[in-house]
């Protein structure tokens, strides 16, 4: 059989995941150590420099790691977001025919692996144009706890800067669409933490923010002709509960409203769903007898088929057949 890693980068990524769990380890130390601790102690000012490098270094090992494992980890996002899908193409469809905007909402991405999910749509964007131009927010780990400040800066072109008051909706808006040709703009803002507790930031940016940009786009188009999009992508790592969002900012129904928020349903993973990754995406070289023997495996140790359950199981054992197969040659 042929294997995609070498006996190397195999214990490579062993070595790295045992590092990165100590490093974690050591950051909720520290994190413990500053609780009580005012502001202008000297010792919790040592700390937090400490905890900064320390979120530096987990961050250059995860980068490390995703790297290695990338030749499994860079097909993952195709294994099945179905449902997904067809919500979202129609609307690419009419990016592509007559549309400035779109804002995707994905809850509960942690379980579900709606980073993945994000990647597929970015992909799929290719097919409108060949210019899509990523804004990635809330990937870097220092960045803490997202404000609108935050947001503005990032949009705005600005280098990052915590505790920075910056510019405005209505400067961040114009600096975004600035210079006006026709391509797409993708904003990957990503909540790590439970967006209930933060409504008031998220009725900002789904109502006054996002009404204001898009009629600045409609405005670019309808005077210079450009074709500027922006495709907003929002990710919650946690559920929602659907009560705390006023329904009617929700696309529903056929007629598309730029204004509107399109929600991106995420489903558990079946067996065949799994079967038909491994055999097209893989990267093995997997009889029928080893793809239905490690969907067994896998689905032994995650009965549920929860994505992120399946996802660290399926990378843990395709490292393992490599192992395996190495050690056999």
């Amino acid at each position: 059989m042929a294997v995609a890693m070498s006996r190397f980068e195999v214990t490579k990524i062993r070595e790295l995941e045992e590092a990165i769990d100590l490093l974690y380890d050591e950051r909720r130390r520290l994190c413990k150590q500053i609780n009580g601790k005012s502001v202008d102690d000297p010792e919790r000012v040592r700390i937090e420099y400490k905890l900064k490098d320390s979120e530096k270094e987990i961050a250059a090992r995860e980068e490390e790691l995703a790297s290695l494992k990338g030749r499994w980890s860079d097909y993952l996002h195709l294994i099945d977001f179905d449902r997904a899908e067809q919500v979202a193409d129609p609307v690419i469809k009419r990016l592509g025919e007559e549309y400035s905007a779109a804002l995707f909402f994905i809850q509960d991405g942690k379980s579900f692996k709606g980073d993945y999910c994000v990647k597929r749509l970015k992909n799929r964007l290719h097919s409108v144009s060949s210019n899509v131009v990523p804004i990635n927010i809330g990937h870097e780990s220092g960045i803490g706890s997202i404000k609108k400040t935050t947001i503005l800066q990032y949009l705005a072109g600005y280098e990052y800067t915590q505790d920075s008051d910056m510019t405005d909706d209505d400067t961040a808006i114009k600096r975004l669409c600035s210079p006006r040709d026709n391509r797409i703009i993708f904003i990957d803002l990503r909540f790590n933490e439970n967006l209930k507790h933060r409504l008031d930031i998220l009725t900002w940016l789904l109502t006054e923010f996002w009404h204001k940009l898009v009629d600045h786009l409609n405005k670019i188009r309808a005077q210079s002709g450009y074709r500027l999009r922006v495709v907003l992508t929002i990710l919650s790592f946690h559920a929602l509960e659907t009560n705390l969002l006023d329904r009617s900012l929700f696309h529903e129904g056929k007629d598309f409203d730029q204004r509107r928020i399109v929600e991106l349903p995420l489903e558990m993973w079946g067996r065949e769903v799994v079967k038909k990754w491994l055999i097209n995406y893989s990267k093995l070289a997997l009889t029928d007898g080893d793809v239905s023997a490690l969907v067994e495996k896998v689905y032994a140790a995650c009965p549920s088929g929860l994505p992120i359950e399946i996802d660290a199981e399926l990378q843990d054992s395709l490292v393992q057949l490599t192992l395996d197969q190495q050690g056999d040659g």
